[in-house]
């Protein structure tokens, strides 16, 4: 999608230019919203609450399913940041689509108009501790090198970015590419003690084939590692949609919570978990991951860069986005639409404001 954004270098200057107007647009505001269609009685409203404390944000509610209703709220508050904390069941491409939509339609230009994040867990002390992991500090006077992995199997082929971050100062990187059938046992303990983790390969929701499972995840420390997932289906927290090209149908899947990837990793002690809930391609981790190193800034802006890019290659209009269920005909999708699609469903699972 990249190659055809900026065929040119005229192009890619322009873009350059963009963004930069973007970051200075974000940097005006600093107000918080957490949405929120959790009765107070749920113990997954506990993470809501936390949140709103720890940032002094204004509580949105919005009845299931029914996530219009925050639109009046948001264009009055203008935040900067938005988390949405909701039971892991809640969460799917089609509730991603329904906030891109929104986000970008609060003002006059195409482009969203906060950065958000989902706070969700297979438990609700998961999804508290998610959220808490936001607001750990960041000691300055942790020893040198910090540390990234990236790591997937070799049988699908990825370059080796780790000999292009010698700009990364202070920064040891290292890469592990194995061998097919599942992620080594022997080789589990170098996940923790990790800043940055990266990982590729072809994905489900709750394995990436021939690597790692949310099984092997069980009882290892990965606190606060932000992870950038590649593989489709990485972000899904219960329910995906599927077709192949010659099917009639969609199919939809659900898994128990307790068997996502992603929350596998939250439930570790990731501070933040960026994938997708729909089929994607591992570089928009890639991109993802070098904006968070090369910017600075927020794990939710990390996230809103991939949207803008989104947005751009939709020609600086906002996609209608096609919602998916069970037994509907595919969408009828060109190239560049089936591109744009799936870079959509990438998801930000925690704190938006976290900057690591």
């Amino acid at each position: 999608m990249a190659a055809a954004l900026f065929a040119t270098a005229q192009e890619a200057t322009a873009a350059s230019s963009l963004m930069r107007l973007l970051r200075s647009k974000r940097a005006t505001r600093e107000s918080y919203v957490v949405l929120t269609d959790l009765a107070r009685s749920d113990p997954y409203f506990a993470a809501a609450t936390h949140l709103q404390k720890r940032h002094r944000a204004t509580l949105v509610r919005f009845a299931p399913g029914r996530l219009n209703e925050a639109v009046r709220a948001l264009r009055a508050k203008a935040p900067q940041f938005v988390a949405v904390v909701l039971r892991p069941e809640s969460l799917d491409v089609n509730l991603a689509y329904d906030l891109l939509e929104m986000s970008c339609r609060l003002d006059d230009d195409p482009f969203p108009d906060f950065a958000y994040g989902y706070i969700t867990g297979a438990t609700a002390g998961d999804a508290l501790a998610l959220a808490k992991a936001g607001s750990r500090p960041v000691d300055g006077s942790s020893p040198a090198p910090r540390r990234l992995l990236l790591f997937g199997p070799a049988a699908v082929r990825q370059p080796d970015e780790t000999a292009g971050l010698d700009w990364l100062q202070g920064w040891e990187g290292r890469r592990l590419a194995h061998e097919a059938g599942s992620y080594p046992t022997d080789r589990l303990a170098e996940l923790s003690g990790q800043d940055i983790l990266r990982f590729w390969g072809h994905g489900a929701p709750d394995r990436v084939d021939g690597s790692l499972s949310s099984v092997q995840l069980r009882g290892l420390e990965l606190g606060p590692a932000v992870v950038f997932a590649g593989p489709c289906f990485s972000a899904v927290t219960h329910r995906s949609y599927r077709w192949e090209r010659c099917d009639p149908a969609v199919t939809a899947d659900t898994l128990n919570p307790q068997e996502s990837l992603a929350l596998a990793f939250v439930a570790s002690g990731a501070a933040a978990y960026l994938g997708a809930l729909h089929e994607d391609r591992c570089a928009s981790a890639a991109r993802e991951m070098d904006y968070l190193l090369g910017s600075g800034e927020t794990v939710g802006a990390a996230a809103k860069h991939t949207y803008d890019t989104v947005i751009m290659a939709a020609d600086a209009a906002v996609p209608v986005f096609p919602r998916l269920r069970a037994d509907m005909p595919p969408p009828d999708e060109d190239a560049v639409r089936f591109q744009i699609h799936r870079a959509a469903s990438r998801v930000l699972l925690g704190d938006p404001a976290y900057c690591p």
